[in-house]
């Protein structure tokens, strides 16, 4: 048995049924929930969380990359998987292999899959990406109608869904209703199993274009797709956070006026101060810089990063928190007592989006994962 380091993230799996059963209440039971576990599920744990939200009513998965697909169908999971990433066609015999769906938007690129697909004496599934305004991925609009028949004609590929992505739904929704406006116009009159555009805002914002799929992603993690301030849903509110990030005090000692903290010497305590190290660093995923995320919690009590965050440790000023011990419980995301850190508070005081702040959390911290006995898999 291999022990576990003081830094760890928790991450709460009734949470995320909780998120997946409400969206499914928002969308409704026609409309089929694409859980969004790219990028180890934002930072989460990518196997965990698929099985949570496929057992809370997902019914699919959506991941970034080829190899993020195959992790999920080597740990057991056999909902369809759809990589909504480009996939090159050197990669289409892992592809059939492992039962991924593939996105298309390129004929050339589909060509390949195609021909892969006959001679493996199989058929590719795949998605046409839809480009409506986001100027990423996907064939422009105009040239759709024309793409999706082509690809249709094509011996070896099964097109079995169209979709496209929003790029303002949390902020414009002029725009988002020009994109589904594009879209409509886009796959009028063409036959598709699967349309689906709507991420966490779109979900929250648009039902009219909840169609046959929606494609939550943060709001999974019971993150707010929105800016903070007043919540763009009334639905967000009933989102349940699902990570906790914690650690505990390594050393306590107590420097003089003037001492310096960290590298390059860019604090300096001024007058006597208890200063408690913690085994938490840039290592882990806890930003060093332009800004760190200000504080993290002691005791209950809000204790200040101070000076610059190492790669494995970082060090926070206890003064005004008393009796603070080796091994006492730093909170870095969570509550603690009467006080709380959320993703968003963190994100905003880093200068960055809850999104980067919990996909950028690294391999080293290990995952725990919390579930009840009633929502545990049986």
């Amino acid at each position: 048995m291999v022990a576990t380091h003081p830094t760890r993230l928790i991450v709460d799996l009734d949470a995320i049924r909780h998120n997946t059963r409400l969206i499914g209440r928002i969308v409704g039971a026609r409309t089929a929930i694409m859980a969004v576990v790219k990028a180890n599920a934002y930072g989460h744990g990518a196997v965990p969380v698929a099985r949570a939200a496929l057992g809370a009513g997902a019914r699919w998965c959506g991941v970034a990359t080829l190899p993020e697909g195959v992790a999920l169908r080597e740990a057991g999971v056999r909902a369809p998987i759809l990589v909504l990433g480009y996939t090159p066609p050197a990669l289409a015999e892992a592809a059939l292999t492992h039962d991924l769906t593939v996105t298309l938007f390129d004929l050339e690129v589909a060509r390949g899959f195609a021909a892969a697909a006959r001679a493996a004496g199989a058929v590719c599934r795949a998605h046409v990406k839809i480009d409506t305004g986001m100027g990423r991925l996907g064939v422009m609009p105009d040239a759709a109608p024309a793409f999706i028949d082509t690809l249709q004609g094509l011996p070896g590929l099964e097109i079995d869904g169209v979709f496209t992505h929003f790029s303002s739904s949390d902020t414009d929704a002029a725009v988002t209703r020009a994109q589904i406006q594009r879209f409509e116009q886009a796959t009028a009159g063409r036959a598709a199993r699967w349309r689906h555009a709507c991420n966490s805002a779109g979900v929250f914002g648009f039902a009219e274009a909840h169609y046959d799929m929606v494609r939550p992603g943060l709001a999974l993690y019971g993150l707010s797709p929105y800016a903070p301030g007043p919540p763009g849903s009334v639905w967000v509110s009933e989102l349940k956070p699902a990570l906790r990030w914690r650690t505990e005090v390594a050393q306590v000692k107590t420097l003089p006026d003037g001492a310096p903290v960290g590298y390059g010497a860019r604090y300096r305590c001024v007058g006597e101060r208890r200063i408690a190290v913690l085994p938490v660093g840039y290592g882990d995923g806890l930003r060093r810089t332009p800004h760190n995320m200000g504080y993290v919690l002691v005791r209950g009590r809000q204790a200040p990063i101070c000076g610059t965050v190492c790669m494995d440790q970082c060090m926070v000023d206890v003064t005004a928190v008393p009796d603070v011990r080796i091994g006492d419980e730093a909170v870095l995301i969570g509550a603690q007592g009467a006080e709380r850190i959320s993703v968003d508070e963190a994100a905003a005081r880093m200068g960055t989006i809850n999104y980067e702040f919990t996909t950028a959390l690294l391999a080293r911290p290990a995952r725990e994962y919390e579930e009840s006995a009633a929502d545990a898999p049986g």
